[in-house]
């Protein structure tokens, strides 16, 4: 009778601990199964693919989502492909150099940039998409060889696009003879190109951080730099010449071209793009052709031109007013004769001075124009 009781008593804890193992088996299960989903799940929402490399026989194994109808569920299968079938043939060779350099322990991780069919599993949009594969070993041959790589692929193809555009726009910055300073909402310089340090002579360590203000001309007074910078900050953009310092004190003239960048986001942070143009030497160039178009290079007195020029502006002022333009004609043989032919250091004498009648001819030649009334603004 105690031997049956011992057995019944035996097979109870038996079954208690059995089903206590089977519930235990069952809670991991159900927390391995809900890793798995939530693995699944973070794949899915972030647009990257797991993938699983058979080192041995060369297959690939893909997990991708399928959605339903509506679109509001998800799930995932298992897929197989080939490599060869799968990436693009100009990047076959450098992928597959990258796995043996990794299944070689050259390198600590499989990464690769490559492209692949768009309707294979790691693509998601039609024609060659460009994705980032990277990847570890997962399992070991008993010897210590490499048995799998697994890992995850991301579609990078909107991405290489946004990056070639900022590279070319770099390397137009960079080639650019204007200079190029970003400044922040507070007009705080945040990147600047090699010609802005050729300009300015600032280096781009030097004026990171620091405000606008540095560049300001004593030339002009304070408040002129601060009224620019409202105004751009005001109206948004803002074009002019303005003296500048350099950084070693002296002052040079700029063409000065400034406009806001907004952010995407509706409070995204303001930036000003600067651009600067040295134009001190073209300056002075359009001031020395001026000077020699209207001024005698041997007496440094105006010439006909200049004289033409103000006599143009004194009848349109007089068009406009409704006033008078007087025109006083005079000549001077001496000076006349001596300019044109040659230096004469003789005093002048009777014989070579105009007379008197015809001075007076010419004083009465000298009468007033009467202006008539401005009927059109020039």
């Amino acid at each position: 009778m105690a031997i049956a009781v011992a057995a019944v008593v035996l097979l109870a804890a038996s079954c208690i601990a059995l089903f206590l193992r089977v519930r235990a088996l069952r809670r991991e299960a159900g927390r391995l199964g809900e890793r798995e989903r939530g693995f699944r799940d973070a794949l899915w929402a972030s647009n990257q693919r797991y993938w699983d490399f058979h080192v041995p026989t060369a297959r690939l194994r893909y997990l991708v989502a399928r959605h339903d109808q509506r679109g509001t569920d998800h799930d995932f299968s298992s897929e197989q492909a080939d490599p060869a079938a799968v990436i693009h043939p100009d990047d076959l060779p450098a992928v597959v150099d990258r796995m043996h350099r990794y299944v070689a322990g050259e390198t600590s991780e499989f990464s690769s940039e490559h492209r692949v069919r768009a309707d294979s599993p790691a693509g998601s949009r039609g024609g060659w998409v460009w994705i980032r594969a990277r990847g570890r070993a997962v399992e070991h041959h008993a010897e210590g060889s490499v048995l799998r790589v697994a890992g995850t692929s991301l579609d990078i193809d909107r991405n290489r696009a946004v990056e070639r555009e900022n590279r070319i726009a770099s390397e137009v910055l960079r080639s650019m003879n204007e200079a190029v300073a970003v400044l922040d909402e507070h007009f705080r310089f945040l990147s600047v190109n090699p010609a802005f340090t050729r300009i300015t002579g600032y280096t781009a360590e030097e004026v990171t951080g620091r405000g606008a203000e540095i560049l300001d001309s004593l030339q002009h007074e304070p408040a002129s730099g601060r009224g620019v910078r409202e105004g751009v900050a005001r109206e948004g953009r803002w074009s002019g010449e303005l003296w500048q310092r350099h950084g070693s004190g002296e002052e040079f003239l700029c063409a000065i071209e400034a406009a806001t960048v907004s952010g995407t986001a509706p409070h995204g942070e303001r930036m000003y793009v600067v651009m600067l143009s040295d134009i001190t030497l073209q300056k002075r160039a359009d001031e020395e052709l001026r000077y020699l178009a209207n001024f005698d290079s041997l007496t440094n007195l105006p010439n006909r031109s200049l004289l033409a020029e103000r006599l143009s502006r004194a009848i349109v002022r007089a068009r406009r007013e409704g006033s008078r333009a007087w025109r006083c004609c005079s000549s001077i043989s001496t000076a006349s004769r001596t300019s044109t032919t040659r230096w004469d250091t003789r005093p002048a004498t009777a014989s070579c001075a105009p007379s008197p009648s015809a001075c007076s001819r010419r004083l009465a030649m000298a009468r007033p124009w009467r202006a008539w009334p401005a009927t059109s603004s020039p």
